[in-house]
């Protein structure tokens, strides 16, 4: 079988790493296994979304020559960033989306602006880590239970004292977001990324793309 990488993510061979960014995390929302279960089209387009992705990002020679080869492996997650300019951040950010891990399906949420959903999905899990306060905090204040995302914020700070991310996640909180957009003005961070987090809480410092919270805990 064989596609073209651009084709299948509905962009044209220059496109540029923001747009091919969107395109991909539009496409990812709509045919996530996870928000379509037992739905193998799904599942199939989702596979092809991943492997298109991939093929651009590292700028394969084969892909170059528009011999477009589909992988039945699918997308590989965790591999390292390269070969794509500054698109490294955003390869490793979806390279998670395939899990049943319930927390990352709750980050994916997260990041696609899907409060409401990830709350839900994170009321389902009983193991209640750091890492699940933190997530269930920002959740929460973006669906505006301020009280409820300090008071989680804190307990991941409790839990995982050493972890600064959690420490900036409650910081933010308790100052409207405004210390952390003073942090990303000082790290030069891009208008366009400020504006992500500040209308929407991220995930402390990964807000320095064109893709918001691009990492995992």
């Amino acid at each position: 079988m064989t596609k073209n990488p651009y084709e299948v993510l509905g962009v044209s061979e220059n496109a540029t790493e923001e747009e091919i960014a969107k395109a991909y995390r539009s496409l990812a929302k709509k045919y996530h296994p996870d928000l379509n279960p037992n739905d193998p089209v799904a599942a199939q387009k989702m596979s092809e979304v991943n492997e298109a992705f991939d093929q651009i990002k590292n700028g394969d020679p084969v892909t170059r020559q528009r011999e477009y080869h589909y992988s039945e492996e699918g997308y590989s997650q965790g591999q390292s960033a390269g070969g794509f300019g500054g698109f490294g951040g955003g390869y490793q950010e979806y390279g998670s989306y395939g899990t049943q891990d319930p927390l990352a399906m709750a980050q994916f949420l997260i990041q696609l602006r899907q409060y409401a959903q990830a709350l839900q999905l994170l009321n389902q899990v009983r193991n209640r880590t750091a890492q699940w306060y933190a997530l269930s905090a920002i959740a929460n204040y973006n669906t505006g239970n301020r009280i409820t995302a300090m008071e989680h914020a804190g307990r991941a700070v409790e839990m995982e004292p050493e972890n600064g991310e959690y420490h900036q996640i409650l910081d933010q909180i308790q100052n409207g977001g405004q210390a952390y957009q003073r942090q990303a003005q000082s790290y030069g961070g891009s208008a366009m990324a400020m504006n992500l987090c500040c209308t929407g809480l991220c995930l402390s410092q990964m807000c320095f793309g064109p893709i918001c919270c691009v990492r995992p805990f």
